[in-house]
């Protein structure tokens, strides 16, 4: 009842939205057809998860947030917070300030404020220890990590469980200020092998990681094309490790099993194949080369392809090429080009997508017929559409218009739309959307997904309003007297999640979170009765409602 008086004071506010919206109360954001409507539901909300999700765990029992220079771990099931620590920077860019374990038990932030890593443990939130130095790697098994202390140009091997000194290793930064020299490290896929390399003496190391022992020693001058090609030196078994040496403009192949050079090569080497048994070597002239590993053997050339970097596709019968005009898919059995302009693909490698950078479109693809799925017009404010990890869902984050859109991978459908919300986060498994509203996360539940495996649905909120006003101020509390804490303009998505009086409590991204005047706002996705909140605490009373 008290939703209804609601709506009708909007209504009366707002006459000519209630004449072009008649029953605006019983809409809902699913959309295309009245069959769709179960196939995504909200089931709870985690109300002390404020931030962006960094990574949600693969048994889907925790989620990382970060925000203003913090690091949450939140349990799903329950939404409260296991650990929170200082990590990072304003926003996380690179990947390596945060890692995991192997089982995910254990993982090491990095504090870009304090030049401290800690370990922590992901399911008891304890801090394990506490080191100096900018994190590099985390072990596998999460008992050993690498740390660079760049006032020492060292790199030291430190033991998780109490935080002491393995050993150390000496690096000189002498190359440019390339980052990855200044770091001076790299690690093989398996854990067992660091390459480190010395920019002052022009010297490196293959180093057996647990132990410290030198497996071999290269003299040379690294070269920029080196760093720019691989991500990684080492191939994906990690049996193998390319160094590109300037001085001679030669690519050694190293057998890490011996510390042998195995091949020299005259070329660079673009790409390592996922399964480890094709090298991808560029030419002069614009040539690239695929041969085998182990034998040398080459299984295709292509000409007039004048680029610095390639990958394999994860079944290792592609290769992807990057030109200056955008993507090419080639298939390395018959030198068959199937996408072009610009490519990613799915896991199960089904469905491609395209991006087309002269007209801005986006194109899913069904890789076997070339069939189009699914097409959206970008631009600079849209995010390329991202495939889900188990290859059934296809998003699209409109940022000007504050809203995720998901599809059906098999046909391209639309199957919801989120408003007001930051690129939503699809679970591993593909049973649950996490979609992240700045000051909590809301937990959506996909086909077929057992909801009584997670917490009670969160008293039911107003949902989703539009700022109708060309500035509207956010106020401390539900008076315009109070605090202006922030300003939203004309067609700003907000999130409503409460009410008191002719006000609303309304997240807005950003941080700007606060009491609005629902005479200036439009409800564009309606759900059921907001709950009351206290003026003064909307948080805290949020907190309690959701515990009840």
């Amino acid at each position: 009842m008290r939703y209804k008086i609601l709506v009708l004071i909007l209504c009366f506010l707002y006459i000519p939205f209630c004449d072009l919206k008649a029953g605006f109360a019983q809409s809902n954001s699913l959309v295309i057809t009245p069959e769709n409507i179960s196939r995504v539901r909200r089931i709870s909300t985690l109300w002390q998860a404020s931030g962006k999700i960094f990574k949600v765990a693969t048994d889907e029992s925790f989620m990382v947030l970060q925000a203003n220079n913090r690091v949450k771990i939140i349990d799903i099931a329950t939404g409260e917070i296991r650990v929170e620590v200082g990590g990072g920077q304003e926003e996380i860019w690179n990947s390596d300030e945060i890692q995991f374990s192997a089982d995910e038990t254990i993982m090491a932030v990095y504090d870009f404020a304090y030049y401290t890593t800690r370990i922590l443990n992901t399911r008891t939130g304890q801090i394990l220890s506490e080191v100096i130095g900018e994190l590099r790697y985390l072990s596998p098994n999460g008992d050993l990590i690498v740390v660079y202390l760049e006032n020492s140009n060292t790199l030291q091997v430190i033991d998780t469980t109490d935080g002491t000194m393995v050993y150390e290793i000496a690096v000189h930064n002498n190359f440019n200020g390339y980052s990855w020299v200044n770091l001076g490290v790299d690690i093989s896929p398996d854990g067992r092998l660091m390459l480190v390399y010395d920019g002052a003496n022009y010297l490196s190391q293959l180093i057996e990681l647990p132990t410290g022992i030198v497996i071999t020693e290269i003299e040379g001058r690294l070269g920029s094309g080196y760093i720019q090609s691989l991500k990684n030196p080492f191939s994906p078994d990690s049996n193998w490790v390319v160094l590109y040496l300037a001085d001679s403009y030669k690519t050694l192949l190293l057998d890490t099993r011996t510390g042998e050079v195995a091949a020299t090569f005259d070329q660079e080497v673009l790409a390592f194949s996922p399964d480890s048994r094709l090298i991808a070597l560029l030419k002069q002239y614009g040539t690239i080369q695929i041969q085998t590993i182990d034998r040398g053997e080459g299984l295709l050339e292509l000409n007039d392809v004048y680029t610095s970097y390639a990958f394999f596709t994860s079944d290792s019968k592609f290769i992807v090429i990057d030109l200056w005009d955008g993507m090419r898919l080639v298939e390395i059995a018959n030198g068959n080009t199937y996408l072009v302009n610009g490519a990613e693909f799915s896991p199960d490698m089904k469905f491609g997508i395209v991006y087309h950078r002269d007209t801005q479109v986006q194109q899913l693809i069904e890789i076997s017929t070339g069939t189009i799925l699914l097409e959206t017009k970008g631009d600079r404010w849209n995010y390329p559409l991202e495939i889900s990890p188990d290859s059934y869902w296809v998003t699209s984050f409109d940022y000007r218009n504050h809203k995720t859109m998901l599809y059906d991978a098999s046909t391209g459908d639309l199957v919801h739309k989120f408003a007001g919300v930051w690129p939503i986060t699809i679970s591993p498994s593909g049973k649950y959307i996490f979609a992240a509203l700045d000051s909590f996360v809301d937990v959506y539940a996909l086909p077929e997904t057992r909801v009584d495996t997670m917490p009670a649905p969160r008293p039911d909120a107003m949902g989703i309003a539009k700022v109708m006003t060309q500035r509207l101020n956010i106020r401390e509390h539900p008076n315009t007297s109070s605090r202006i804490v922030g300003t939203l303009y004309q067609n700003t998505i907000c999130y409503i999640v409460g009410r008191y009086e002719s006000w609303v409590y309304a997240a807005c991204g950003w941080n700007r979170n606060g009491w609005v005047n629902t005479g200036y706002i439009e409800v564009v996705e309606a759900w059921d009765d907001t709950p009351i909140l206290d003026p003064n605490n909307p948080i805290e009373s949020l907190l309690a409602i959701s515990e009840n």
